[in-house]
């Protein structure tokens, strides 16, 4: 389902970028049911679907936590709240605990629909150590600026040719194959 409702005003600003990528608006739950480290299973959402790759895209303008199940950012979550004497966690929390900005979610939900199937596309690109911390985990991911190559890339590999796809950066290189 499109819409136009968004989870930040980063998504909003970026919504014109990826329609003219030719990427849509998501807000419905992807059609699988995932599991988290410790049994839990949890549903998710993408940002937005290409629908010329049948891919989708989650979209973040900063850097993945390093929380490992949902029980764990929930607990963190607690704690900043009792912390901070407040009745909801800050934005500031929800980055470094929630459960929607942690490299392992993204994970799960990569291997859930096939690393064709979704990619996390970052606003600009990670700092060094953290884009070879998502690298060695795993996680497929690009740049918005880098987007339109990393389709092609999907659209290739989808049609059999054993290619790869490269993101240069500033200070590192990463490939995807």
């Amino acid at each position: 389902m499109t819409t136009q409702n968004f989870d930040s005003k980063s998504e909003e600003l970026a919504a014109p970028i990826f329609s003219g990528l030719g990427a849509v608006r998501r807000d419905d739950i992807l059609p699988v049911l995932f599991t988290d480290d410790n049994g839990k299973e949890f549903r998710a959402r993408a940002d937005f679907y290409h629908p010329q790759t049948d891919t989708y895209l989650e979209y973040k303008d900063g850097r993945l936590n390093s929380i490992k199940s949902l029980s764990s950012s929930q607990n963190r979550l607690e704690t900043q709240i009792k912390w901070r004497r407040v009745t909801s966690p800050t934005r500031k929390d929800q980055l470094d605990f929630g459960w929607n900005h942690s490299l392992y979610k993204q994970l799960l939900v990569q291997e859930g629909l096939g690393f064709l199937n979704f990619a996390v596309i970052f606003k600009a690109p990670p700092t060094d150590s953290d884009a070879k911390r998502y690298a060695k985990r795993g996680l497929v991911f690009c740049t918005l600026k880098s987007f339109r190559n990393f389709s092609a890339f999907v659209r290739f590999r989808k049609l059999g040719l054993n290619i790869s796809f490269t993101l240069h950066c500033d200070n590192y290189t990463i490939t995807i194959h």
